[in-house]
């Protein structure tokens, strides 16, 4: 068997220009079936810790071709190489036996788990991993209630359980991190199965647009779409009520397809900008990034935060 090398770029976060090139590097091997794949990080000096399920998703799509993944561990620069052992990526695929310890006390673990369990298994599981990792950490705003974790632990299972139901994915992949200088909480979830512009395209009048305007579609309020044979329905909220709640509090990054979606946050003076894109090629599923800004989840509503984000989830599918 031949080896292809896909060798990743120096910066590895959710911006579009890092994901540009990641998809553009898969593509040139989109035609390679029962060959061997290896995964070279020689050239990066970045990764975000969070976005380690996109590595996963990568694996995903290469092995559904019949290939063997490699990941070239020996590749890997220090910093690199310390961000995916810290949160157990590595470890959790069998690349090193013991994971590094966090000194900072800033990863969320890298998890995935089956959802052929019952909701009420993984529901369990997510809340534990949840108290665990996010809510029990030293950078967790101690001034949030009880309260903030309930509606943001509430949230996070409704996106699982509303995403994966849809997606007739078998798993999801979770990871966090948190960057306490610049107060933020990063979330990353995926899944591999139907993305969003496949479910969207259900309805008529949106099978001539591109994927990443599908996302915006079902991001707008009162689009629905109905499977007449599984009598499955996509909803869409109001994008105002985004832009009101993630007003200077976080924001939101969809790649799911060819389509790229992204909702800055903005401020008090800086209108919140929403990012369309169109990408050349796309992998399997749905990444979803979440980034919260730490100093000031004190202040959010958090009832109208669990409904909104509730809502952005629950009601893309």
């Amino acid at each position: 068997m031949k080896n292809h090398i896909l060798i990743f770029p120096e910066s590895i976060t959710e911006k579009l220009k890092d994901i540009q090139v990641i998809l553009d590097k898969i593509s040139q091997l989109s035609t390679v079936y029962n060959d061997i794949i290896t995964l070279d990080f020689s050239k990066s000096r970045f990764i975000a810790s969070e976005l380690s399920p996109l590595i996963d998703s990568i694996i995903y799509y290469f092995e559904s071709h019949n290939n063997e993944v490699i990941v070239h561990t020996q590749s890997l620069k220090f910093e690199v190489k310390q961000a995916l052992s810290r949160n157990h990526f590595l470890e959790k695929h069998n690349l090193e036996l013991t994971h590094s310890p966090d000194n900072y006390h800033t990863t969320i673990s890298y998890t995935n788990f089956s959802l052929n369990k019952s909701s009420d298994d993984w529901s369990k599981y997510i809340s534990e991993y949840l108290k665990r990792e996010v809510f029990e950490n030293t950078y967790w705003p101690k001034e949030n209630s009880k309260i903030a974790m309930s509606k943001i632990k509430e949230s996070i299972v409704e996106i699982v359980d509303n995403i994966f139901t849809h997606s007739h994915s078998k798993k999801v992949f979770l990871c966090g991190q948190y960057y306490p200088h610049k107060h933020k909480l990063n979330f990353t979830i995926l899944d591999t199965g139907d993305g969003i512009p496949d479910v969207v395209s259900m309805v008529a009048e949106n099978r001539d647009k591109s994927d990443s305007e599908k996302i915006d579609w079902a991001m707008r309020e009162g689009t629905t779409t109905i499977n007449e044979m599984s009598s499955k329905t996509t909803r869409g909220i109001g994008l105002s009520t985004i832009y009101d709640e993630l007003l200077g509090y976080g924001e939101l990054t969809i790649l799911s397809s060819k389509g790229y979606w992204k909702l800055t946050s903005g401020t008090s003076i800086i209108e919140p900008t929403k990012i369309l894109k169109n990408l050349n090629f796309g992998v399997p599923g749905t990444l979803i990034h979440i980034s919260f800004f730490t100093e000031k989840m004190s202040s959010i509503d958090v009832t109208h935060t669990k409904r909104v984000i509730d809502n952005v989830f629950e009601d893309i599918f």
